[in-house]
């Protein structure tokens, strides 16, 4: 049995990482099967219907087959019952998104599946990035605070390229920060997520819809289970950038 932490950037962080997903790399991806691979623990993600294989600087990344109509997009590990990590606890997610147009629809960059958004890019100028959390049902809540409408830099503030997201949850701090590029947005304090919230769609809805899909091609994307500190962030920024001609 292949050892799969032996099989990611080395000069990554690796403490308290429980999902690494890098289409370049095909231990992770053959470009073209409907399986992806987790390069952290193993696990086994679906890929979505529309998400196809295109190249970026002589690199494999994810791409969109198309950008409208109902359409799957991204990636996601299970069904709605399933967890990579869940809000109990504190969580990083980190990707890369290559900007180039701004959304026609909400795209839905990180979900659980059902009504419980915790990053999204409006469809309207100037493109902010979002929580929407409106599924109490679902555990898709806050158990305090508002939704947020405003993380700082938005989507249509960026310029054209390679873009590295990542968005930290503090789980004892009830708060929500988001880092583009290392550069950190501000936190969003008295937010704390219904413990039940779990992160298992990436760059999608989770099945095919009209307006819930992300268009934007995405590649090398990493989940923790913990607050990674702004010189973990700018690591693994540095450890990738050069790859996506940064």
């Amino acid at each position: 049995i292949k050892d799969m932490a032996l099989y990611h950037n080395p000069r990554i962080v690796t403490s308290g990482l429980v999902v690494l997903v890098d289409p370049s790399d095909t231990s992770s991806w053959d470009g073209s099967s409907s399986t992806i691979n987790d390069l952290a623990q193993g696990l086994s993600l679906t890929k979505g219907a529309n998400t196809v294989a295109v190249t970026s600087d002589g690199h494999t990344v994810f791409g969109a087959s198309a950008t409208s109509g109902v359409i799957d997009t991204g990636y996601r590990y299970g069904t709605t019952s399933d967890t990579v990590v869940d809000s109990a606890g504190s969580w990083t997610i980190n990707g890369w998104m290559f900007k180039s147009e701004n959304p026609n629809n909400w795209w839905h960059v990180y979900t659980d599946g059902n009504s419980g958004d915790i990053l999204t890019v409006y469809n309207s100028s100037p493109y902010n990035f979002r929580t929407s959390m409106n599924n109490a049902g679902g555990n898709g809540t806050f158990t305090t605070g508002a939704d947020i409408t405003d993380y700082g830099a938005g989507w249509g503030d960026l310029s054209n390229g390679w873009q590295n997201i990542t968005l930290v949850y503090d789980q004892p701090g009830s708060q929500l920060q988001l880092y583009i590029n290392t550069v950190a947005q501000g936190w969003h304090t008295g937010r704390t997520i219904n413990t039940g919230f779990k992160l298992r769609n990436f760059y999608g809805w989770g099945s095919a819809q009209g307006s819930y899909h992300t268009d934007a091609d995405h590649s090398h994307t990493t989940i923790y289970s913990r607050v990674l500190s702004q010189d973990e962030i700018t690591q693994n920024y540095k450890s990738l950038k050069t790859r996506f001609g940064l």
